[in-house]
């Protein structure tokens, strides 16, 4: 089942850590939508459910591994003296292109990998499931 609409911005929370969890799962929502099920939608009609576990389990597996790097584990050496580091998300205006909103989600947050068991079943926080 595809991933659910985002809640709309103005109804997220108004408490910092709210809505940096809001934002988090509005991240898994995406990432849910663009990774899980554009991957699984390609399974051919007809595929066993053994290979669809197969594949289920390996779309997790390189999602998870994605994570893993936005969370700062492992380390993203680029040389001895430099790395990247992932981090920010911004909210902004479709009309205006304004930034509303910036939330370091990684690496230095709570932790998306945290997120990552909830969001592969569709459980995106505050009741948000792929039923609505």
């Amino acid at each position: 089942m595809p991933a659910p609409i985002p809640e709309p911005y103005a109804s997220w929370p108004t408490d910092e850590h709210g809505r940096w969890i809001q934002a988090g799962n509005t991240f898994g929502i995406h990432l849910m939508r663009q990774a899980r099920d554009q991957s699984l939608a390609r399974v051919p009609e007809g595929t066993s459910e053994d290979v669809r576990k197969l594949i289920a389990d390996a779309v997790y597996v390189a999602i998870g591994g994605m994570m893993e790097i936005l969370d700062g584990y492992p380390r993203c050496d680029i040389d001895d003296k430099h790395r990247m580091v992932y981090e920010c998300a911004h909210v902004r205006s479709t009309a205006t292109g304004e930034t509303l909103d910036t939330f370091e989600l990684a690496p230095d947050g709570d932790g998306l990998c945290m997120g990552l068991a909830g969001w592969w079943k569709d459980d995106f926080g505050n009741g948000r499931t792929a039923t609505g």
